[in-house]
């Protein structure tokens, strides 16, 4: 619903942004949807995400809606696509908290650290099912 506060939503909202490109890449205005899905950076992440799971490539997944969107279209048991979407919004959060630490704190997270961290905080839910492992 773009109401993370991006470097272009605070803009919006009157708020003096001296650069509104994205902290990771430089490469394009930092948007939610930029900066959790459709840059380089959380592309990456995504990737080795899918990979861990084993889930198929997506079409579409530019913005955090649509992978929660393709994710449901999924062939599997209710109980598989529920700790899916789980490390899904794990996922999430630990992009928007690695943006956070270099953008506050001037400190770069990995994109290999990252991902060991989404592992680590979905490990309970991943065991659980049987189907991704």
């Amino acid at each position: 619903m773009e109401r993370i506060p991006a470097k272009t939503e605070l803009g919006k909202r009157g708020a003096l942004v001296a650069d509104v490109n994205c902290s990771r890449c430089g490469l394009e205005p930092e948007s939610t949807n930029h900066i959790l899905s459709s840059c380089i950076w959380a592309r990456a992440i995504w990737w080795q995400i899918r990979v861990w799971l084993k889930l198929p490539n997506p079409d579409q997944t530019d913005a955090p809606a649509q992978i929660l969107k393709w994710i449901d279209t999924l062939a599997g048991l209710k109980d598989w696509k529920n700790v899916v979407i789980a490390i899904a919004f794990t996922t999430l959060w630990q992009i928007w908290k690695a943006r956070n630490d270099m953008e506050f704190e001037q400190k770069s997270i990995s994109i290999h650290k990252t991902v060991e961290d989404i592992k680590m905080y979905s490990y309970g839910l991943k065991t659980r099912d049987r189907w991704c492992d």
